[in-house]
């Protein structure tokens, strides 16, 4: 049976390739919309799954909710991942009904390696971060989190 079905599709492909050969611009056409159509539903599944996980990472996500910025840069507004300070405050203090925040905040620092030098971001986070989530720490406790000069690497 495999004999036989080798000139079969032999046949097949030169077929198609002569027929893709005369057609050359709708072939291209087609080529050109297939793959802007797949590269259309990565990036919409991309955007789908970042927002699913981002909500579902934690089992239990049902009252904890994000809070962006909004800033005008060039006259054009821009959605930020974070939120000022004052809003953290805001939130503790003055709406009622809120029972944790956990505030981040991204800071730009020089990390010394020996006597090597590299420019780094650094996610900052409030004390009730870790209360609300649970990080997995390789060492130490959470206890030891509490105090300024302690840092956690992930």
């Amino acid at each position: 049976m495999t004999n036989t079905m080798y000139p079969l599709f032999k046949s097949y492909f030169k077929l198609a390739l002569r027929h893709s050969w005369k057609n050359k611009w709708s072939v291209l056409i087609n080529i050109l919309g297939l793959g802007v159509a797949l590269s259309m539903c990565i990036f919409v599944y991309s955007i789908y799954a970042y927002n699913f996980e981002f909500d579902t990472y934690y089992g239990t996500s049902d009252d904890v909710y994000r809070v962006h910025s909004m800033t005008f840069e060039n006259g054009r507004e821009r959605r930020n991942e974070m939120s000022p300070g004052p809003v953290d405050y805001a939130l503790r203090n003055e709406i009622s009904g809120v029972k944790q925040v956990a505030s981040f905040g991204s800071e730009g620092a020089v990390v010394k390696v020996n006597s090597d030098y590299f420019e780094e971001y650094l996610g900052v986070v409030s004390e009730d971060f870790f209360e609300m989530f649970n990080v997995p720490l390789w060492y130490g406790t959470y206890d030891e989190l509490t105090s300024e000069s302690a840092i956690y690497l992930s």
